[in-house]
């Protein structure tokens, strides 16, 4: 049964996040021949600008190779959530976000984050990981809670402060219904410090109140 579950977990990462990394087993970029090259630009060229907002920072590695930790954690992962879609807040700021959280046997977490939202004169772009995950996929209920490990706003009063590499976020999700009926919901990042990021996902405070409807086409799936 794990196995069956690390198998349906690495395709969908692969699919949905890009969670997978280079290895140093992985083959030189210069060995790739000259046809996958040509077809990786033709799809850049055509590809919708729209969803490249979705994009995770980190490119997805086309061979399909993990590093040996990352195969230790598909492993000994336990449940997984993961999605990609936007929603617009009560602001009138429109979120596009990318994430995958999932929790290991020993209830630590791990995965990656990305919020990408425009604003007049500029963008905040915030790339992180992790730092806890709580899924209960029978409420349709995660938390979710990370490091920013990379941050490319453009605009100023997002580039520093409670915004800057090394700060904190914390949210919530909730994944499509297995009926198709009730659509997935995200939550605006909220910038903590590190103490509330690493207790967020235990407190099980909830609020349907906070959360966004997604797009019709967009998802948040949760496994089990």
């Amino acid at each position: 049964m794990r196995h069956s579950f690390s198998a349906l977990l690495l395709s969908v990462c692969l699919a949905v996040t890009g969670c997978a990394k280079e290895d140093a087993s992985a083959p030189a970029t210069d060995a790739v021949d000259d046809q996958s090259k040509a077809t990786v630009e033709q799809a850049e060229q055509t590809a919708d600008p729209a969803a490249a907002v979705a994009k995770p920072a980190a490119p997805v590695n086309t061979a399909g190779v993990l590093s040996a930790e990352d195969r230790a954690r598909l492993e000994d992962t336990v449940a997984s959530s993961f999605g990609k879609g936007s929603f617009k807040d009560n602001t009138g700021t429109t979120y596009t976000f990318t994430m995958e959280g999932s929790v290991l046997s020993d209830k630590s977490g791990y995965g990656r984050f990305r919020f990408y939202a425009f604003e007049d004169g500029g963008k905040m772009d915030i790339n992180g990981e992790m730092a806890c995950v709580h899924i209960d996929s029978t409420e349709r209920r995660i938390w979710l809670a990370g490091r920013i490990t990379e941050n490319s706003s453009t605009l100023d009063r997002y580039s520093s402060g409670q915004y800057a590499v090394g700060s904190h976020v914390a949210f919530r999700a909730r994944p499509n219904s297995m009926d198709g009926q009730n659509p997935a919901a995200m939550e605006a990042p909220s910038f903590v410090d590190q103490a509330t990021a690493e207790a967020f996902c235990g407190k099980g405070d909830w609020s349907d109140d906070a959360l966004y409807d997604l797009g019709e086409n967009d998802l948040i799936a949760a496994i089990p």
